[in-house]
């Protein structure tokens, strides 16, 4: 085995060494340079954003660009934007379920987003809707309320709060009843205006109802119904709906197998 001399093995170290010193220094003034402009020039302003939804609905960018706080007065730099933090801010709306945003560089910002999509809406409020979770979230101006049935459960106002799930077993028979209308009904031209449970655990028996309002072409069904033997009762006014004549009517259906017809006179 070859045996190098002290002097031999300097000069292997020191040679590399002063050889490649230059090209690391210039390596780390480069870096620094390019991390300077990456956070000071202007092309690297985030300028567009490029959304897409899972959903049929969808969000305009200003939607994003308003609760990310970019604008033409307050330009971000996409190399200090913090793409988690943004996502966090847009599952606070509570209008988003799940999203992903994805710096493009040098200016863009990729959101890929799923939306809450309102199945009713919490009648004694303003402006709540709930979806198939049961979280709920802001209705307007996101949705119409045309065609979203509403729902009445009794509740103290304290107990709404966006973002949230309520867990709630009157809001579990109302929508049992509108699942049920829908499957008893699903080829008839029909809205279901409102569904009211406040009652459905009233302390006397005979005083449990629920309340439905179904709007028909021909006018609109008063529904008044008990929550036990439910399918069968719906099934019953399936089958006695086409012979109903016009108008609005009010159709009692809590006894078994008896349906009290009573028409509603306008004005």
């Amino acid at each position: 085995m070859k045996k190098f001399t002290l002097f031999q093995s300097l000069c292997w170290i020191i040679l590399p060494t002063l050889f490649f010193t230059p090209f690391l220094y210039m390596s780390v003034r480069y870096g620094q340079k390019t991390w300077k402009e990456h956070r000071t020039l202007a092309k690297y302003n985030i300028t567009s954003i490029i959304q897409t939804s899972s959903t049929k609905r969808a969000l305009n960018s200003a939607f994003f660009a308003e609760r990310l706080g970019l604008s033409v007065d307050q330009v971000q730099n996409i190399y200090k934007f913090d793409a988690k933090a943004a996502q966090n801010r847009l599952l606070e709306t509570a209008l988003i379920k799940n999203v992903k945003v994805v710096k493009e560089y040098p200016d863009t910002l990729y959101i890929e987003y799923d939306m809450r999509i309102p199945i009713a809406r919490i009648g004694e409020y303003e402006n709540v809707a709930i979806d198939e979770e049961h979280t709920l979230f802001p209705l307007s101006p996101f949705f119409s309320r045309t065609k979203i049935p509403e729902i009445y459960l009794g509740h103290d106002q304290s107990l709404i709060k966006y973002n949230t799930k309520l867990e709630d077993e009157k809001l579990n028979a109302a929508l049992l009843i509108i699942d049920q209308i829908k499957k008893e009904l699903k080829n008839d031209a029909i809205h279901i205006e409102k569904v009211d449970v406040c009652r459905i655990d009233a302390a006397s028996y005979g005083s449990r109802e629920a309340i439905v309002v179904i709007k028909l072409p021909e006018g609109r069904h008063y529904l008044r119904l008990q929550i036990k033997d439910l399918e069968k009762k719906l099934a019953n006014y399936a089958s006695l709906k086409p012979i109903l004549d016009q108008g609005d009517k009010v159709i009692d259906l809590r006894i078994e197998n008896i349906a009290y017809i009573d028409k509603v006179e306008n004005g």
